[in-house]
């Protein structure tokens, strides 16, 4: 590529360190700052004035109607979205997370995952915090907390070595993170071709056919209240996991060969369910 590109990142460790990966592959390129606004209008508005050519942000934290003249113009490859509880050995009365203490003081990284939590294990006691992994652990060490839960793609950006810690994964089945996690998106100016040739190189067809069913479910239902993830599994057929919380939590499990419909038969399980809870 001939032109020298200008990169910011949305102040995450996974946006961060995606930027760094893309620029060790292109050593011309440069690692810009995105600034203190971090909206989609001033991150516009920076594009337009040249402070950067393309920026790298969550997924899961981009709005559906994006401000004229930017574009969702690729997605990243898909991180480890499973998601993991890491906490104190002695928090636990017994060998699974079932048999955590009552009272146990668990920090969740977002609204869906704590909601989940509350009604799987009804006992604890279950806070969001948005605060670093590093910072997170040591909490950990210093027994301020029991435990904490958060998707696998931190703890590896963040190079964690949890073996000193008791771990435990959770399936889809018990857990739906929030849509997209694990995915960074490149944005850039609408007009910007060379820019949008470049981004097409890095697109990951195979992780935004998942993505724009999570986000399509996403839409339907109040943010922070809707957890979906959706995969290929072994035999090519497509299946999605979703939770929607807003009274209790309603739960929908399908699966088809292709993607056609997808979102809008998981909505339509889900919206049935919540009626039915009502009457």
């Amino acid at each position: 590529m001939e032109k020298s590109l200008k990169i910011a990142a949305a102040n995450d460790l996974l946006s961060t360190n995606e930027v760094n990966r893309i620029i060790s592959e292109h050593k011309d390129f440069e690692f810009a700052k995105l600034g203190k606004k971090t909206g989609l209008n001033s991150i516009k508005s920076s594009l337009y004035a040249k402070e950067y050519d393309m920026v790298c942000v969550p997924l899961s934290s981009v709005e559906f109607t994006l401000p004229d003249g930017i574009v969702l113009a690729g997605v990243s490859k898909r991180y480890n979205p499973e998601i993991k509880f890491i906490g104190r050995k002695e928090a636990l009365e017994g060998d699974t997370l079932r048999d955590i203490k009552k009272g146990s003081k668990v920090l969740a990284c977002d609204e869906i995952i704590k909601d989940q939590l509350d009604q799987l294990l009804p006992g604890i006691n279950c806070q969001i915090s948005h605060d670093t992994i590093e910072n997170i652990t040591k909490r950990l060490d210093n027994n301020d907390i029991d435990g904490f839960i958060t998707y696998q793609y931190l703890i590896d950006e963040s190079n964690l070595d949890i073996n000193a810690y008791y771990t435990w994964e959770f399936s889809p089945y018990e857990i739906v993170g929030t849509p997209a996690a694990g995915v960074v998106t490149y944005i850039c100016r609408m007009d910007d071709i060379i820019v949008r040739k470049f981004i097409k190189n890095l697109h990951q067809a195979e992780t935004s056919r998942s993505t724009n069913i999570e986000r399509k479910v996403m839409k339907a239902f109040a943010k922070d209240k809707i957890g979906a993830f959706c995969f290929q599994d072994e035999r090519n057929n497509y299946q999605i996991h979703a939770s929607h919380t807003s009274d209790k939590n309603h739960r929908c499990f399908f699966t088809q060969s292709t993607t056609a419909g997808l979102a809008e038969k998981t909505i339509e399980i889900l919206k049935d369910e919540a009626n039915v809870s009502h009457i």
